[in-house]
Protein backbone atom coordinates (compact mmCIF):
# COMPACT_ATOMS: atom_id res chain seq x y z
CA UNK A 1 0.00 0.00 0.00
CA UNK A 2 1.34 3.68 -1.12
CA UNK A 3 1.56 6.48 1.27
CA UNK A 4 -0.83 9.33 1.30
CA UNK A 5 -3.36 9.97 -1.25
CA UNK A 6 -4.31 8.49 -4.18
CA UNK A 7 -4.99 10.20 -7.42
CA UNK A 8 -8.42 9.35 -8.99
CA UNK A 9 -9.89 10.52 -12.95
CA UNK A 10 -12.16 11.81 -11.00
CA UNK A 11 -9.86 14.05 -8.72
CA UNK A 12 -8.50 15.47 -12.52
CA UNK A 13 -11.60 15.86 -13.43
CA UNK A 14 -12.47 17.78 -10.63
CA UNK A 15 -9.16 20.43 -10.44
CA UNK A 16 -9.52 20.80 -14.75
CA UNK A 17 -12.96 21.90 -14.33
CA UNK A 18 -12.40 24.00 -11.41
CA UNK A 19 -9.36 25.62 -13.19
CA UNK A 20 -11.65 26.44 -16.36
CA UNK A 21 -14.34 27.76 -14.39
CA UNK A 22 -12.28 29.97 -12.57
CA UNK A 23 -10.32 30.94 -15.40
CA UNK A 24 -13.27 32.16 -17.44
CA UNK A 25 -14.52 34.13 -14.52
CA UNK A 26 -11.69 35.90 -14.03
CA UNK A 27 -11.30 36.82 -17.60
CA UNK A 28 -14.93 38.35 -17.60
CA UNK A 29 -14.12 40.24 -13.98
CA UNK A 30 -10.88 41.62 -15.52
CA UNK A 31 -12.93 43.00 -18.40
CA UNK A 32 -15.77 44.40 -16.28
CA UNK A 33 -12.98 46.23 -13.58
CA UNK A 34 -11.07 47.50 -16.63
CA UNK A 35 -14.35 49.30 -17.76
CA UNK A 36 -15.24 50.35 -14.38
CA UNK A 37 -11.46 51.91 -13.55
CA UNK A 38 -12.03 53.20 -16.91
CA UNK A 39 -15.06 55.39 -16.20
CA UNK A 40 -12.97 56.84 -13.07
CA UNK A 41 -10.73 60.45 -13.44
CA UNK A 42 -7.55 59.75 -11.94
CA UNK A 43 -8.99 63.16 -9.45
CA UNK A 44 -11.95 60.15 -8.78
CA UNK A 45 -9.23 57.54 -8.04
CA UNK A 46 -7.04 60.15 -5.68
CA UNK A 47 -10.47 61.18 -3.73
CA UNK A 48 -10.55 57.32 -2.70
CA UNK A 49 -7.13 57.52 -1.03
CA UNK A 50 -4.84 56.66 -3.85
CA UNK A 51 -2.01 58.55 -4.54
CA UNK A 52 -1.14 59.73 -8.04
CA UNK A 53 1.78 57.60 -7.99
CA UNK A 54 -0.91 54.52 -6.50
CA UNK A 55 -3.22 55.73 -9.86
CA UNK A 56 -0.64 54.92 -12.36
CA UNK A 57 0.40 51.62 -10.96
CA UNK A 58 -3.36 50.69 -11.00
CA UNK A 59 -3.69 51.83 -14.48
CA UNK A 60 -0.68 49.85 -15.46
CA UNK A 61 -2.04 46.98 -14.21
CA UNK A 62 -5.66 46.70 -14.99
CA UNK A 63 -4.95 47.29 -18.28
CA UNK A 64 -2.54 44.16 -18.47
CA UNK A 65 -5.33 42.37 -16.71
CA UNK A 66 -7.45 43.04 -19.43
CA UNK A 67 -5.06 42.38 -21.80
CA UNK A 68 -4.34 38.96 -20.58
CA UNK A 69 -7.72 38.72 -20.76
CA UNK A 70 -8.06 39.78 -24.11
CA UNK A 71 -5.14 37.34 -25.44
CA UNK A 72 -7.55 34.64 -23.62
CA UNK A 73 -10.48 35.38 -24.92
CA UNK A 74 -8.69 35.41 -28.71
CA UNK A 75 -9.90 38.88 -29.10
CA UNK A 76 -6.21 40.03 -29.44
CA UNK A 77 -2.94 39.01 -30.36
CA UNK A 78 0.18 39.64 -28.33
CA UNK A 79 3.58 39.93 -30.02
CA UNK A 80 6.36 39.78 -28.84
CA UNK A 81 5.83 37.86 -25.92
CA UNK A 82 5.03 39.96 -22.85
CA UNK A 83 5.65 39.27 -19.01
CA UNK A 84 2.44 40.15 -17.50
CA UNK A 85 3.65 39.72 -13.86
CA UNK A 86 5.61 43.03 -14.06
CA UNK A 87 3.27 45.17 -12.27
CA UNK A 88 0.79 42.66 -11.35
CA UNK A 89 3.56 41.33 -8.57
CA UNK A 90 3.58 44.85 -7.76
CA UNK A 91 -0.06 45.15 -6.20
CA UNK A 92 -0.28 41.16 -5.18
CA UNK A 93 2.14 41.71 -2.39
CA UNK A 94 5.14 39.85 -4.38
CA UNK A 95 7.53 42.23 -5.07
CA UNK A 96 8.18 45.48 -3.47
CA UNK A 97 8.62 46.77 -7.36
Amino acid sequence: MSVGKVVTKADYDSKSGDLAQQINQWAESAANLASNVGTMTDPDLVNLGYTQDDVVLLRTCVADMHKLAQVYLGEIEQTPAYDFRSFLNRISGLSEG
